[in-house]
Parts: C-alpha cells; sequence; structure tokens
C-alpha cells in the first residue's frame, strides 16, 4: 500500500484551475457559447478573458508536485527515470485510449444515423 500525504490548499488550488478551465471552454468554444453570452455577458466574458490564465497555475502546481515527487527534502532521490515514465504514461494513456474509442464508436454511432 501507498502512502502519500496530501495537501489540501494544492488540492484546492488545482480544483480551482480545473473549473476554470472547464469554465472558459464553455465561455469560448462550441455553440453553447453564443447562446449563453446573452444569459450572462458579464461572466462569459469573464471566463473569456482570465480562464486560460488557470493553465499557467496547473503548469506550475505540476512542477511543484514533481518536484514534492522526486525531490521531496530538496535532494533528489535515486529513481529510475525510464521506469517513472513507464507508469506515468499507463496512468495516463489508458484513460486517454479508452476515451478516445468512445469517442469514435459516438462519432460512427452520430454518421450511422444521418
Amino acid at each position: 500500500m501507498r502512502t502519500t500525504s496530501r495537501m489540501p490548499c494544492v488540492d484546492a488550488l488545482k480544483a480551482i484551475a480545473c473549473l476554470l478551465i472547464v469554465l472558459h471552454h464553455l465561455a469560448f468554444y462550441g455553440p453553447m457559447s453564443d447562446a449563453a453570452y446573452a444569459l450572462a455577458p458579464t461572466a462569459i466574458d469573464f471566463f473569456y478573458q482570465y480562464g486560460r490564465m488557470a493553465v499557467q497555475a496547473f503548469f506550475v502546481i505540476a512542477g511543484f508536485l514533481m518536484a514534492a515527487k522526486f525531490a521531496p527534502h530538496g535532494k533528489a532521490l535515486p529513481t529510475r527515470p525510464v521506469h517513472a515514465i513507464y507508469q506515468r504514461y499507463l496512468r495516463l494513456a489508458i484513460p486517454y485510449l479508452v476515451a478516445l474509442v468512445c469517442a469514435i464508436v459516438c462519432a460512427g454511432a452520430c454518421l450511422a444515423d444521418a
């Protein structure tokens, strides 16, 4: 079993950044952004202008967490980088591939109906 120490402040910052990124995408991309603008123009303008700044916050937090993982006391731990890269690849690639297959199936179903 792996024990990890959570940092509630960092988790909260990641959650806020994630929400801002999602709201920016909802305010800027897709057909719903035009319809939503009529309902809340001030909020849409805010998320359009400032929502993308959350991406930089995400990068900073990711760098901090990587440094905390590989150098927890300010000194680099002896690790196997290839193994760490492989583990990270598996953790990210498997859900990505599942989502990609689901998107392809949904797109194929939509094309079959048309």
